[in-house]
């Protein structure tokens, strides 16, 4: 059976084994959030937050976060984002920090719906898949971000910064469908 969460709630562990979870309120994971099957549904409201402490046990296709997910960094380091859109579209964003002064939230969500602002004239958006990525707190940061596209292939890959109403492509490379 699907299962929802309503309340704002802290757990130090948490494990998704069925159809799907569905939060209706804000929810941390302090410890081990494990994946084993059923997609967890977040929205901007109900968001989950993954605390500096706690990370993701056996994140797959058949077990992910469909809708935004927050990681707390309380240093540098890297950490795997389990996203996806839906059911069928797992995918992952890693994000290392290489340089961070002070905690960072970072939040991360992956679309299939086209990109909401407009693609510089000499570039072309490849489908209608994006990841939105926010940072807040932190600062003298430096970082790398992996996405997994499930794309077999990138020519000239870029990164679209959208900053309403302007969007600027930043360079970027990719690798086997892997854009970094």
């Amino acid at each position: 059976l699907a299962q929802s969460i309503t309340g704002a709630t802290t757990f130090d562990y948490v494990i998704v084994n069925d159809v799907g979870l569905t939060l209706n309120s804000p929810c941390t994971v302090n410890q081990t959030l494990t994946l084993t099957t059923g997609l967890i549904t977040t929205t901007a409201a109900n968001l989950l937050t993954i605390a500096s402490t706690g990370g993701f046990a056996t994140p797959s296709s058949a077990s992910y976060i469909t809708g935004p997910l927050a990681m707390v960094y309380s240093a540098t380091g890297s950490k795997t984002f389990p996203i996806g859109k839906g059911v069928g579209t797992y995918r992952p964003l890693t994000l290392n920090y290489t340089a961070l002064t002070g905690p960072s939230t970072v939040t991360a969500e992956q679309s299939e719906s086209g990109f909401p602002g407009t693609v510089p004239g000499n570039d072309t958006q490849l489908g209608t898949r994006y990841w939105h990525v926010t940072q807040s707190g932190g600062s003298a940061y430096t970082y790398n971000i992996t996405l997994n596209s499930g794309l077999s292939s990138l020519t000239t890959p870029v990164i679209l910064k959208y900053d309403s109403p302007t969007t600027l492509a930043l360079s970027a490379s990719g690798t086997n469908g892997a854009e970094r």
